[in-house]
């Protein structure tokens, strides 16, 4: 009787790691990263900064400091699980070492951004493309590393497995369409305007990135919360 406990303990900390880091790397990481690169001349109204700073950089910041968070906790919480034998993790053990490996790579990255964050240099210093540089890398690898990662365990699980791959291509899909979008929003953008570092951007793009933000949060939301349905019929 004790063994039939320890075992649902142990799965249903699984799905409680799974479901945070979908919803993490699906909905906060994707948000957080595209207010960084396409949000950058973002204003609601008259309005360009909040508390001081620019709409973009306090968006990404609040967001992407939920996403280090919730990404801990879900690692502590798969290492609470430790090594016990399940039923998933005998399904397919190559694809859950490699799962493992980009886990561990993506936490060392999120750590990397944290520590970066808060020992970034000021903006007017000599060594502040480099700090760009690195962030920009560390947070892009992070995220595509996200995605293989999901592909990876929802190949293995026992339920609904094409319905859980169908999602994913989905979302790998639409951050694609929606990137290529934005890219050229951005390089219109730059074009129309009369300086390329002018700190404003015609209204329309505005008003079109303020919506394709939303969109992607609402596609992330409603693909998400699926996924994560699915997860725990396991």
């Amino acid at each position: 009787m004790s063994t039939v406990s320890s075992t649902g303990v142990l799965v249903t900390l699984e799905q409680a790691h799974g479901s945070i880091m979908i919803f993490t790397w699906i909905v906060f990481a994707s948000t957080g990263i595209l207010f960084a690169r396409y949000g950058r001349l973002l204003h609601f109204g008259e309005k360009r900064k909040i508390l001081g700073a620019d709409v973009w950089f306090q968006f990404h910041r609040a967001i992407l400091i939920v996403a280090a968070v919730t990404t801990l906790t879900g690692f502590i919480l798969v290492l609470a699980k430790g090594d016990n034998e399940t039923v998933s993790k005998n399904r397919d053990k190559n694809r859950l070492t490699a799962h493992s490996i980009l886990g561990y790579i993506i936490v060392a990255s999120v750590l990397v951004q944290v520590a970066m964050g808060l020992f970034r240099c000021g903006p007017q210093s000599p060594s502040r493309y480099i700090f760009n540089r690195i962030h920009r890398a560390v947070g892009i690898i992070a995220f595509t590393f996200s995605i293989p990662a999901i592909f990876l365990v929802a190949s293995v699980l026992q339920n609904n497995t094409t319905g859980l791959m169908v999602i994913l291509a989905l979302w790998t899909g639409w951050v694609v369409i929606l990137v290529i979008i934005l890219e050229i929003i951005k390089h219109r953008c730059q074009a129309t305007s009369a300086e390329k570092t002018e700190a404003t951007q015609p209204s329309k793009f505005n008003t079109l990135k303020l919506f394709l933000f939303l969109a992607n949060f609402l596609v992330a939301l409603s693909l998400a919360i699926p996924l994560i349905v699915i997860l725990w019929q396991q």
